[in-house]
């Protein structure tokens, strides 16, 4: 949730000549494809790994899974691993893993 506003306001300002929008996995779902001249709004999905378990999305971007987790025992270490072997599974073409620093 804290990655939302800033994301929003750097799409808006990096692609002023396309019309982006931030949805949640639950919110995606009920957006079918249209092909009306209507439709302004490309949706991307920002969400966590857990709302998405079981489904499948064309590009998925890992953020902040790949951060140091030693030190921090070993049950964080194996959930941090396991959310990231369920976010790049779920990549049906590409999948990328960034760090995250939000102010």
């Amino acid at each position: 949730e804290s990655l939302k506003g800033p994301l929003q306001a750097e799409l808006c300002h990096s692609f002023r000549h396309r019309s982006f929008r931030l949805v949640s996995f639950r919110e995606s779902l009920s957006f079918l494809p249209t092909y009306s001249s209507e439709t302004k709004d490309e949706l991307i999905i920002l969400d966590t790994v857990d709302s998405s378990r079981g489904h499948e999305a064309l590009m998925v971007i890992c953020v902040g899974l790949d951060e140091p987790i030693e030190g921090q025992g070993a049950k964080v270490d194996l959930v941090t691993r396991a959310k990231l072997y369920v976010g790049i599974s779920r990549a049906q073409f590409m999948v990328m893993v960034v760090n995250c620093h939000v102010p």
